[in-house]
């Protein structure tokens, strides 16, 4: 099979950037189309296919179509549905009676409120309806005789009454309207989830008050009385019957009662980002450090990620989900995600203490909108800057209804003490879960370990643990606690400060959110009719039924309804020769050209000259119009006109140098819409992510000298014996900071291969670039039964990357065409990404997993502990090819030294913390 892929690619060609000889072997001429590729490409059978599929299919949606004309909108319209927002105006009547200055107060409800409405939110929502809890739904977390003691302190009228028993708790205020409040914001919340299980909405947001976190079985805590996402998740277990809940505690205060509730349960995956400062900071626990990982079957499924030091920013943040919680997010595969969503690690909050942007929780929640298909529940709990507050609120739910990220301003380098706390949280958790393997371990009490030759390049990471707190040291818990005047305040002056910077932020967030019509969200566009004219014999890979198919598919799949489609069937916009040059010399330009003049036999004989090209006398042409094509997204994208676009074009061009065509490719049309883009719109940073299978080393050598442009290529490489076999120029050592290489080599890789590389790799980079547009090379020759590429890569995996780098430039991304021969899933995997880029939700990898496997695994150390996972089969699909593995490391090690956010790779020592 090597030597076919060789040959079908051309991989007997140069090695380097060298401009061919004429002389030089190639197998790509007239007499060795038919022979090089009829074993790889059976045409008739796929047209057969395809001409049965798209047929019965157009049949059966026309009689549906007569059956159903009067039918309201399909549930399953994911598009369509709204995104729910529920909430509770009578929660106003839980305030404190003795303390108007109390943080946990209407003023929180009330401003958010003001701000949605301010921002038309509320109108692009559907307003679900709020409902009490029952007392068997609050039972299913607290206990009867813990409901019947509030409810008892409820009934008091007397303020002074009510002030004592709120003594009794830790952080508490009652009063005469708080048990109704409290049942619906548990409700309320089970309302929303109960919306989302029915696929009434596609996600939500319940804003309600008292928050929930904190309460216990039976002790209100922390201003919270019911415990809404405990409850709601207990729910859906038994209502439902979940087997993958994910809770996702972004408050700053830890949710101990939460971990309390799920401990034991290897259902529920409970995950906390949480202000700790070694335990001194509220609630002061031991429990709420990183080595509480939960307890018998549920070991695993607890994640503690404690913070020890204020005034942490968005990339500190950031930095916990790239290396972090996007891996074992997506190796957990949730199948509903709640968010206990507090903001106050929003700046301007007293409590927290910290320096988080609004804008940052857009982030946020759009990396969570890409699992679970879809189903995503956002609970509020804290936050107590009233006017941060809001502002996060109004960033979330704007992601929830489709609008892209706001841009961060990133700063670095990472805190130190959030990377210990990271490197301490994968030490104890990488017995856990397969994803947690970029680190590599070592064994402290190895005699001999000073003598490892890495021992000189590599740091290691000691975990320790330390506690500087109170609460968990007292013999017994206090008779009575603070009921007034409990809470941190800032100074007038701070406060002034403070609000001075909420509200440059506020406008940086109006500045930068794009307002584009709903209905030309996503531009399309497809080669000119006259592509089919640029084609080899039937059986070449690089043929004309490549867009045809796909644009089929979009048609029937009625995706091109959704889209605003360009044209440029009468050629109207053809690349210019001023264009060309800023990618290519004009002796590369005239290369092309002159075949315009040549009839068969000379083109026949001409192409020998170039590595992997055939040639038509419409060559040159369909080579200008197709490019053109791509310059007409770009158009649209950055005049706003369009949020996103795809270029289905031909011939594809990543292999394109400098000085001549290659690798079926004539010019370089993604490097060439870069400049475009850099000289007409006066962009300052463009991020091209090439995830064809084959380097996209004609990109590379253009794009090299220009810091501009940060050029990401995830490429089969096997050690320079894949095509283009470019050993200098395809390998991570590229001497560039702007030039990533990540070469796979020695393995069949697949979904968890290249999404590893995405969370571990491409995002932190490219948020540490911080792009103001993103091009993608979208090569589809990785995916499943592409006889080239023979990796396994699911049409839905394209789909999630598309959604993760739709986080970046304020969404503004093209993906154009370039590789993948299989027509199939060529069509599926386009399709994916284009659904995504419409706002769709990410099709779930474990519906249509990766068929990749290997015989090379990674081996966890404490075996005991992966028997205790709850989904083992779902473990063992996240086991990663070591030879994968190894280049990560390699490319995270290399450029290390360019990249202040690769500061990750270390070595860790193993079951041990002092």
């Amino acid at each position: 099979m090597d030597d076919i892929r060789q040959q079908a690619t051309g991989g007997g060609g140069g090695n380097g950037d060298e401009p061919s000889s004429i002389n030089k072997s190639t197998i790509h001429n007239a007499e060795t189309y038919q022979r090089s590729y009829n074993h790889l490409i059976n045409e008739q059978a796929d047209d057969d296919i395809f001409h049965k599929t798209f047929e019965s299919k157009a049949k059966s949606n026309e009689s549906d179509q007569i059956d159903n004309k009067d039918d309201i909108v399909d549930d399953n319209d994911d598009q369509r549905k709204k995104t729910g927002l529920i909430y509770y105006d009578d929660c106003i009547e839980h305030y404190c009676l003795w303390d108007d200055n109390y943080e946990e107060n209407p003023r929180r409800y009330l401003r958010t409120m003001e701000r949605l409405f301010e921002q038309g939110l509320l109108d692009e929502c559907l307003r679900l309806k709020p409902r009490k809890a029952n007392e068997n739904e609050i039972q299913l977390v607290h206990s009867s005789e813990y409901i019947r003691r509030i409810e008892q302190i409820c009934s008091l009228m007397d303020p002074e009454q009510l002030e004592q028993e709120s003594s009794k708790f830790d952080a508490v205020y009652f009063t005469p309207s708080s048990y109704d409040c409290a049942l619906y914001a548990s409700g309320s919340v089970l309302e929303l989830c109960d919306s989302l299980m029915s696929g009434r909405i596609r996600n939500g947001m319940a804003i309600v008050r008292p928050p929930g976190h904190h309460a216990m079985n039976s002790e209100a805590c922390g201003y919270c009385i019911f415990n809404n996402v405990a409850i709601a998740a207990r729910y859906c277990q038994e209502k439902y019957h979940l087997k993958r809940i994910l809770i996702i505690d972004w408050d700053v205060h830890h949710g101990q009662a939460t971990q309390q509730t799920f401990y034991k349960d290897p259902n529920v995956f409970y995950v906390s980002i949480h202000r700790y400062e070694q335990g001194s900071f509220w609630p002061e626990l031991i429990e709420s450090n990183y080595n509480f990982c939960g307890e018998s079957s549920g070991r695993g499924f607890n994640m503690n990620i404690p913070l020890n030091q204020t005034g942490l920013t968005d990339t500190d943040y950031l930095s916990i989900w790239h290396n972090l919680l996007l891996p074992v997010f997506y190796e957990f595969d949730p199948e509903l995600i709640l968010v206990s969503a507090g903001y106050d690690s929003a700046i301007g909050c007293p409590e927290g203490e910290m320096l988080l942007t609004p804008a940052v929780y857009s982030h946020f929640t759009h990396y969570l909108m890409g699992l679970a298909d879809g189903k995503l529940g956002i609970i509020l709990e804290g936050g107590y800057c009233i006017e941060s507050l809001a502002d996060s609120v109004v960033c979330t739910v704007q992601t929830l209804i489709g609008q892209p990220p706001i841009p961060l301003n990133m700063k670095y380098p990472i805190n130190q003490s959030v990377i210990e706390s990271i490197l301490n949280v994968i030490t104890v958790h990488q017995s856990n879960w397969s994803s947690l393997c970029i680190q590599k371990t070592f064994d402290r009490h190895d005699p001999h370990i000073d003598d490892i030759e890495e021992q000189a390049i590599r740091k290691r990471h000691y975990p320790t643990l330390e506690y500087c707190g109170l609460v968990d040291l007292l013999d017994k818990r206090p008779e009575t606690y603070p009921t007034r005047d409990c809470y941190p305040k800032h100074s007038e002056e701070d406060g002034k400060k403070l609000q001075k910077i909420i509200e440059i932020l506020r406008q940086n967030i109006q500045e930068k959110t794009i307002h584009y019509d709903q209905n030309r969200r996503t531009c399309l566009i497809r080669s000119s009719d006259q592509s089919n004219r640029h084609s080899a014999p039937q059986t070449h890979p690089e043929r004309p039924n490549r867009i045809r198919y796909l644009w089929r598919l979009l048609k029937t799949e009625k995706i091109l309804d959704k889209c605003f489609v360009l044209n440029n069937n009468d050629n109207n916009r053809l690349v210019t020769d001023q264009e060309l040059t800023s990618c290519h010399s004009m002796d590369a330009i005239e290369k092309i050209s002159r075949t315009k003049q040549m009839d068969y036999k000379e083109l026949r004989e001409y192409e020998q000259q170039f590595d992997s090209i055939y040639f038509t006398q419409d060559s040159f042409l369909v080579a200008k119009s197709s490019i053109g094509s791509l310059l007409k997204v770009v158009d649209c994208v950055l005049r706003n006109e369009c949020l996103n676009g795809f270029a289905c074009i031909r011939p594809p061009g990543h292999h394109a140098k400098r000085s001549e065509p290659a690798g079926f490719c004539l010019f370089n049309q993604i490097a060439i819409a870069a400049r475009y883009a850099l000289e007409k719109y006066r962009l300052r940073r463009i991020l091209i992510v090439d995830w064809d299978i084959h380097h996209g080393d004609g990109t590379q050598d253009i794009v090299a000298d220009d810091e501009r442009i940060l050029f990401i290529s995830l490429h089969r490489y096997d050690n320079g014996d894949f095509y283009p076999e470019n050993i200098q120029a395809s390998n991570y050592r590229t001497g560039k900071r702007n030039i990533i290489n990540i070469p796979w080599s020695n393995g069949q890789m697949g979904d968890r291969e290249y999404l590893t590389a995405f969370f571990n790799i491409v995002m932190p980079v490219a948020y540490n670039f911080n792009p103001e547009l993103v091009l993608v090379s979208s090569g589809f020759d990785a995916a499943e039964n592409d006889p080239i590429g023979d990796y396994h890569l699911t049409p839905a995996v394209y789909g999630h990357m598309t959604h993760l780098l739709c986080s970046l430039a304020n969404g503004k991304i093209i993906l154009s065409l370039e590789g993948g021969y299989h027509l199939r899933s060529i069509a599926n995997s386009a399709l994916e990404c284009i659904r995504v880029l419409l706002g769709e939700t990410p099709k779930s990898l474990s519906s249509s997993s990766s068929k990749s496997t290997t015989t090379t695994l990674i081996n966890n150390d404490d075996d005991d502990n992966n028997n205790n996972n709850g989904d083992d089969q779902n473990q063992k699909q996240w086991k990663l090819d070591t030879n994968a593995i190894d280049t990560i490391r390699n490319v995270i090690d290399y450029h290390s030294d360019y990249w202040p956010c690769f500061v990750f790779n270390v070595d860790l020592a193993k079951n041990t913390i002092d």
